[in-house]
């Protein structure tokens, strides 16, 4: 790899030439390489990772045919995703995380709240709280609503709760690609 610097007749210069120098610019040089070589197979994670992010750029191409779509990822631009698209396929890619719950305030009342902190690169659109005894049967289940300060999802609970001792609670945060997380814990 040779870097060009100062050279009137390379300046600006991008692209291959005679098929096998390829010119390009990264941090405001002009690289020149060899072409680089085309694997001839892919290993069946590299060929589940490429179908993966033909899906993203799927999503993110439908995503920038609906205006509200695209205003909404608009505004997560940044220095690393430079426009709507990028941030659509970037969501796309990545699931969002539950960090937190906090299950202190919740004692099997109707009215106690669990508290959740949901992340995700863009948004998370969604949070869901399913409440079951330790055999499998449901209590209860809703939507949490967020704090609009920050992460933080709060569930409040519309039903006593009398198995308080062998319960489980599962969360399921959802993006707006329709990623999903779970986590289930005791309580």
């Amino acid at each position: 790899m040779a870097k060009v610097a100062d050279n009137i007749i390379l300046k600006g210069i991008t692209g291959m030439i005679g098929d096998m120098l390829v010119f390009r610019h990264l941090n405001g040089q002009t690289i020149v390489s060899a072409k680089p070589k085309k694997p001839t197979t892919r290993t069946p994670k590299q060929q589940e990772g490429q179908e993966r992010f033909k899906q993203a750029v799927a999503y993110a191409k439908a995503s920038m045919s609906h205006s509200q779509l695209k205003e909404l990822y608009a505004t997560g631009i940044s220095a690393s995703c430079t426009s709507a698209h990028q941030v659509a396929i970037a969501d796309y890619l990545n699931a969002p995380r539950i960090e937190d719950v906090d299950v202190r305030q919740y004692k099997g009342n109707a009215g106690d709240t669990i508290a959740i902190r949901a992340t995700d690169n863009f948004r998370v659109a969604s949070v869901q709280v399913a409440i079951h005894t330790a055999d499998g049967e449901l209590i209860e289940e809703g939507t949490a609503t967020n704090d609009t300060t920050d992460d933080t999802w709060i569930y409040t609970a519309s039903q006593q709760n009398a198995y308080l001792t062998s319960c489980q609670v599962t969360i399921t945060a959802s993006d707006l690609p329709g990623n999903r997380t779970d986590k289930t814990l005791a309580l």
